[in-house]
């Protein structure tokens, strides 16, 4: 198994089908990702201050949590970018 690229570790100049030369913005792709952690986390966390939480609202949690995780991975995103 090979082991997975991040954001950085992609080469983002290809060529397409006619042989143009075509390069991806990393820089909105990256804030988007943020903007789209910022949104994941304001959702998760009206959670977590709850008194009583159901087992779907803790399945969904740990789903949220593990999608920002990988996002922030991928995208190499620090805790001072969220801020």
């Amino acid at each position: 198994m090979s082991e997975l690229k991040t954001l950085k570790d992609i080469d983002w100049i290809q060529k397409d089908m006619n042989n143009v030369v075509v390069a991806t913005n990393t820089y909105k792709l990256r804030k988007e990702a943020i903007k789209y952690v910022k949104e994941l986390n304001n959702k998760w966390g009206k959670h977590i201050n709850k008194v009583q939480i159901t087992n779907k609202e803790i399945y969904l949690m740990n789903n949220c949590k593990a999608i920002i995780d990988w996002i922030k991975h991928f995208f190499n995103i620090t805790e001072e970018e969220l801020e």
